[in-house]
């Protein structure tokens, strides 16, 4: 029988706090650990995953309402003296939006471009002078566009929207954007829930969102 290795050789996964406290309810009701059930939920998902934002991309599917945000986004870098387009700079564009489904739910926890903007300031700094030439996007946003466009097929929408693109920077979760929501104590899963409700009460038509 092969020896199974020690916890110190393992590697280790960090869990965000608000997804742990779900995990240790859950093992608490049930009698087991929270690895185990951490395990067994890691198992089952990766066995459905299928990284359909691999193949796909948001460019060409884009709202007109998306495509303002992403523009809005590569705008926002010079307000800081940014040289690159971070998912920061999405979030605080997908939040400065107005009435689309990103804005709406941002807006239910609070989390305000002014929030936004303050929380860049203080997670990244401004830069010490204007930087010369457009910014580029950054590996991290290139794949949340990859991802929204993942998001929008897993609910066989034909349009990548401002809800997608916040899908999709919940997904990705580990971006500065990520830092941000959680310094301003939003709940990630309940800010999905919140787009995700958004969509199935058809607020707005899915070619306006």
């Amino acid at each position: 029988m092969p020896l199974v290795p020690s916890s110190k050789n393992r590697r280790r996964l960090e869990v965000p706090a608000q997804l742990y406290d779900r995990l240790k309810s859950t093992a608490d009701a049930e009698g087991r650990t929270v690895a185990a059930v951490a395990a067994d939920l890691l198992a089952h998902g990766l066995r459905r995953y299928k990284p359909v934002w691999a193949r796909d991309d948001a460019r060409g599917k884009l709202t007109p309402r998306a495509e303002r945000v992403l523009r809005r986004a590569r705008e926002e870098p010079r307000r800081f003296n940014h040289n690159y387009v971070g998912t920061e700079h999405l979030l605080l564009a997908l939040a400065d939006e107005g009435d689309g489904p990103a804005a709406r739910a941002l807006l239910r926890f609070a989390a305000t471009p002014e929030k936004i903007a303050e929380q860049i300031t203080l997670i990244v700094g401004r830069g010490p002078a204007p930087v010369a030439g457009p910014p580029g996007d950054t590996p991290r946003t290139k794949m949340v566009l990859h991802l929204a466009a993942g998001e929008a097929q897993k609910l066989d929408h034909p349009f990548v929207g401002t809800g997608h693109l916040l899908l999709a920077l919940i997904r990705e979760g580990e971006g500065i954007a990520a830092g941000i929501l959680e310094a301003l104590g939003v709940d990630m899963l309940e800010l999905r829930d919140a787009v995700l409700d958004s969509f199935a009460r058809a607020e707005m038509p899915l070619a306006e969102t």
